[in-house]
């Protein structure tokens, strides 16, 4: 969406001005382009925090499995309660959760810290997929211009847009 509005302000912006064709077009690729850049590398970033954050919080479940493991047994225990487990069935669950080191610290960080780790997940991939996303969708209100020989620009401009936001919408839903 982010793409599609800001590239049709531009636009809006240098017809308001009178400016021309050419540097309607000039004024919307450096448009797509910037903020382009500025999303993916937003969006980079929050990934990149994201995970760091997660990977921190699963050195501290780990070093307080390790170090204050009956505390983190009762936690344990906390969490299976509230689950519904009552009696040998609650005391069976959290032997089984507390023999492996691994569910028990994935155990922590769900259920007690509500992350969902998001393993595999690229930060790169995700900065230059918002970029690439921003640009296509960026380049539809500004494609009006771009092509030789269209009448009513502007208006075609404002379609395009529109049309774009529709089925950006569309697909979200």
């Amino acid at each position: 969406n982010d793409g599609i509005i800001t590239t049709f302000a531009v636009i809006a912006g240098a017809v308001g001005a009178s400016l021309s064709p050419v540097v309607i077009i000039i004024l919307g690729f450096a448009n797509i382009f910037a903020d382009g850049i500025s999303m993916g590398a937003s969006n980079y970033l929050s990934k990149r925090s994201e995970q760091d954050y997660a990977k921190a919080q699963r050195e501290k479940e780990e070093w307080e499995v390790d170090h204050l493991r009956e505390i983190e047994i009762d936690e344990i225990r906390e969490i299976f309660e509230k689950k519904g487990f009552r009696g040998r069935d609650l005391e069976k669950a959290v032997e089984v959760i507390v023999s492996d080191r691994k569910v028990w610290v994935d155990t922590m960080m769900k259920d007690e810290l509500g992350i969902l780790e998001s393993e595999g997940e690229n930060p790169i991939r995700h900065g230059l997929a918002t970029f690439a996303a921003f640009s296509i969708a960026g380049l539809a209100p500004l494609s009006a211009y771009v092509i030789p020989g269209v009448p009513n620009t502007f208006w075609i401009a404002v379609f395009l847009g529109m049309a774009s936001l529709f089925i950006v919408g569309a697909l979200r839903s």
